[in-house]
Order: C-alpha cells, then structure tokens, then sequence
C-alpha cells in the first residue's frame, strides 16, 4: 500500500463538523500530509545521494579500465580488476536509473516528440541487444509488422525496449526464447515482448511498476527494481499504457498500448 501511495498526490479532504468522525477524519488528513511529505523528503533525498555519488563513480570506473591495461598477466589482478568494473558499472547503472526515475517523477524529463517508425525502430534496437541474449543463452523471435507508426520521443521509447528485453532475459533460464511482436490494432500501436521466465506472481503485478520494489521469485536475481517504473513514466507519457500479464508459454509477457499515427 505504502508503495502505490508513493505515487499519489494526497488533497486532503475539508472537514467542517466538530463531532468523532470530524475529529477523527482531520487526524487523517495531518497523517496523509505528513506521510507525502516524508515519501518527498525520501525521494529527494535518494535524488542527492545518486548526484555526489555520480563523480567518484566516474573516476572508480576511469580506473579500474587503466589498471586493467597495466596489470599484465597476473591472474589475481585480472579477477579483482574485472569485479571492481562490473560493480562499478552496476552501480554507475543504479545511479543514472534513480536520477532518470527522479526527473520524470517530477516532470522534469524533457520529451521530443516526433512521427516515428516504431517498426523500425524496435528492430533496430532488438538487433542491438543480440549480444546481451547471447550472454544469457537467449534466443530472441520477432515478428515485427512493417510500418507502424507513433508519435514518441525515440530515445525514451528505445529505453522502453531495452529495459523490457533487459527485463526479460535477466529472469529467463538458459536456452529459453523471447518473442518480440508488435502490430497495429484499430487506433493502437501494440508491442508485446513475452519469455518463458520465472513469471510475475499475479499479486504483484502491479507492484512491480513502483520504485525498488521486487516479486518475492526475483529476490535471487540481481536487479534495481527500478527498470520496470521507469518504463510506466515513459509510457503514460506517451499516453499510453503497460500491462503483464502471464504469457502463453509461461514466464511473462508485458504489452505496452501506444496510440498510433497513420
């Protein structure tokens, strides 16, 4: 509940009697501005640890790139230099997740929209992901019809792509497949992108769109609980919508609703 509430706006309500249910309904509204004040205070908060982390990120990583050059064949170094990168890299990854999720939280987040191909682009960007599949022995099935159109910003909607795809392979077993589809439908342009992953129980469903939070099956997995709220705000932008739902061959399949230009 804290969660949902997190992304509301709370107005509290006016109260004019003077009875227990007044009284009672006034206590509500105190609390209710207190708690948004406290859930801003919170993401504000988060939004300035993610800015002064950001520089001494930039150099760990800037480092740890030169000291694999120099570090020549010493089998220990290697290992602790190629760990020193991969953590830096994931954490660098949080920081620009929690301070893109923190612009368009406040509408900050500019959007350029133009007509675009989204047919084209969604091949684009899965042919640029082939490699990511590769690491996670993914197979990736499109069937992308030609010549779908929308009015977005390309490089939000790319982000939409990735982060799905991303999503997808990281909770998918070795040798599974993941289908990317998309059509148009009356007024719509429909992108699904399906695996045969661990799934989203139906509960939390909805759950996962709000910051850090993850399924009780995906605690084992590595992730920011962050990919899947950022994909809502670019997509509502767009006025649009995003629903998962449990996919034809199991695991999960999110289907995002954009409107669509002739």
């Amino acid at each position: 509940a804290a969660n949902n509430y997190a992304n509301r706006i709370f107005t509290p309500v006016e109260i004019k009697g003077s009875d227990e249910i007044s009284l009672l309904s006034r206590s509500f509204n105190a609390m209710g501005i207190q708690l948004q004040d406290y859930i801003q205070r919170q993401k504000q908060f988060v939004s300035n640890v993610s800015h002064e982390l950001r520089t001494p990120l930039t150099a760990i990583k800037g480092y740890s790139e030169l000291l694999a050059d120099e570090i020549g064949d010493r089998p220990d170094l290697k290992k602790a230099v190629f760990h020193l990168k991969n953590e830096s890299d994931r954490l660098a990854k949080l920081v620009e997740e929690v301070l893109t999720l923190s612009r368009l939280e406040k509408g900050r987040e500019e959007f350029h929209l133009d007509r675009l191909n989204l047919s084209d682009l969604i091949k684009d960007t899965t042919e640029k992901m082939l490699l990511r599949a590769q690491k996670y022995e993914i197979k990736i099935v499109s069937d992308i019809k030609p010549e779908v159109y929308v009015r977005g910003d390309k490089e939000k909607l790319v982000q939409v792509i990735v982060n799905l795809l991303d999503n997808a392979f990281k909770y998918s077993p070795p040798g599974s497949t993941v289908r990317v589809s998309l059509y148009k439908e009356k007024d719509e342009a429909i992108l699904t992108v399906a695996d045969q992953g661990i799934g989203i129980p139906e509960e939390d469903r909805l759950k996962v769109f709000d910051r850090f939070y993850r399924a009780e099956n995906a605690h084992s997995i590595s992730g920011t609980g962050l990919g899947l709220s950022i994909v809502k705000h670019i997509v509502d932008a767009h006025s649009g919508s995003i629903e998962l739902t449990e996919g034809v061959e199991g695991g999960t399949a999110a289907i995002v609703r954009l409107p669509a230009e002739d």
